[in-house]
């Protein structure tokens, strides 16, 4: 695989001849498909935490866990690309290694910075003080926890749901059913409003915007992940309505529209412009390597 991954180099491979094979090569036919590859390691890792892990304790349920979160990555890479051989007949291109490093890197400066520089500003401005800090284990145990959770959500939303849409309809358009998608599917969490929701979908430029630059899932993983594990791993905020609880145990005072309020900091309109401006830029990039795509109507 090269190092450059282009945008047509992630479209379907396949020449199908009959109407049914034309169906199943249909990118929106072809989102169903690639669900289905991978959800048997979704549903395997629920059963083998009732089975298993609700009986465990102590260091021995660690183990086995962190153990169990790595097998299931390295499943779904493996489950994915089985999907690209048999069914997009390709290489999965979106798994190329050559530059996971670097990107991942970029990614996790990327998500991390955004989330201290928004904690600075609560914090110069007297939103944000420190009451007290737990165990420092907390800084390790969430590795695993959001690497396992954005991994999936990037898989799916990402690398399945986006990609094939805009396969189909073209990069803008993917991007603004894909944002809408995924701030809806929050609505479900605690301390979550209508607004809120709509948040999300306008600062999920930021978690796209990469994979649009560089076809490959590191930076857009390392982004989405850092995010999380900053917000609420370090600084111990809430994470999209829900408090998880971390290493620092903050004191959050002042209006919502700048803190996020009860919802986290994805809530705050300092979060949304900032978000946003960091993806467009990132976007401007993926323009000039001419990595947009147009509707499949519109190619030749």
């Amino acid at each position: 695989m090269s190092a450059m991954i282009n945008a047509v180099q992630i479209f379907s491979q396949n020449e199908p001849k009959t109407k049914l094979a034309k169906l199943i090569n249909f990118p929106l036919s072809r989102i169903v498909i690639a669900l289905l590859f991978i959800a048997p390691i979704v549903a395997l890792r629920t059963v083998f935490s009732y089975v298993v892990l609700d009986h465990l304790e102590g260091n021995i349920e660690i183990v086995v866990h962190y153990t169990e979160i790595i097998i299931s990555i390295i499943l779904l890479f493996v489950a994915y690309s089985y999907y690209t051989k048999k069914i997009e007949k390709r290489p999965p291109f979106e798994l190329n290694h050559s530059k996971w490093l670097k990107e991942f890197s970029i990614g996790t400066a990327i998500g991390g910075g955004l989330v201290v520089l928004l904690v600075l500003i609560l914090a110069v401005l007297g939103y944000y003080k420190i009451a007290d800090l737990n165990s420092s284990f907390v800084l390790f145990e969430r590795i695993f926890r959001y690497a396992i959770g954005t991994f999936i959500e990037e898989i799916i939303f990402t690398i399945i749901i986006f990609r094939l849409i805009e396969e189909f309809a073209g990069t803008i358009v993917s991007i603004v059913t894909v944002s809408l998608l995924f701030g809806l599917m929050h609505l479900g969490n605690d301390n979550t409003t209508i607004i809120s929701s709509f948040s999300i979908s306008f600062e999920h430029v930021i978690i796209l915007a990469p994979f649009v630059l560089t076809r490959r899932i590191w930076m857009v993983w390392a982004v989405h992940f850092s995010w999380n594990y900053f917000q609420t791993a370090v600084f111990g905020l809430n994470n999209s309505g829900m408090a998880h609880g971390g290493f620092i145990k903050p004191l959050i005072s002042g209006p919502n529209w700048v803190t996020g309020g009860s919802f986290g900091i994805e809530g705050s309109y300092i979060s949304i412009v900032l978000n946003i401006v960091v993806g467009v830029v990132i976007l401007w990039f993926a323009i000039k390597k001419r990595q947009l795509v147009k509707a499949s109507w519109k190619r030749k």
